[in-house]
């Protein structure tokens, strides 16, 4: 993994940590700066449909995506010791945080996963991204 950080293969996204006690330890998460490489190694060019690890395939592209707009330094992950979780915190600045959940699907999104993040974090925007949607009409946003 060192090889792969230091040669801008894979970024460690750090925890985004406002002292709340159940959070988990500093653990970060690996995304890889180019999906195609990721596939390679994985050995797996299937659809994105077809895949079984569809929901980390988009969770990169998202990450690659954030990056692009924010930089790496700015973007942190949540999760708390009961395995709640926010794939993304954008941190532009210090009060300016925005989350993001990523899924593959619209029918994945289950509200009452992110209460506790609302209850210690109600002024971060939480924004869901879904690849495929049933309905346009969703307040959900397309890749």
């Amino acid at each position: 993994m060192y090889f792969l950080k230091k040669s801008y293969y894979i970024r460690l996204v750090r925890p985004f940590l406002r002292n709340i006690r159940n959070e988990l330890t500093k653990m970060p998460k690996v995304y890889f700066h180019d999906i195609g490489l990721r596939n390679s190694l994985l050995n797996y060019f299937d659809k994105p449909q077809a895949r079984i690890d569809k929901g980390q395939l988009i969770e990169n592209y998202l990450f690659i995506r954030l990056r692009q707009l924010y930089g790496g330094d700015q973007i942190l992950h949540w999760r708390t010791a009961d395995q709640r979780e926010i794939d993304f915190i954008v941190q532009p600045a210090i009060g300016q945080e925005s989350a993001f959940e990523c899924k593959f699907s619209i029918t994945e999104v289950k509200t009452s996963k992110y209460k506790t993040f609302h209850e210690h974090y109600p002024d971060i925007p939480l924004r869901l991204i879904a690849y495929e949607s049933a309905d346009p009409s969703t307040q959900v946003i397309r890749l």
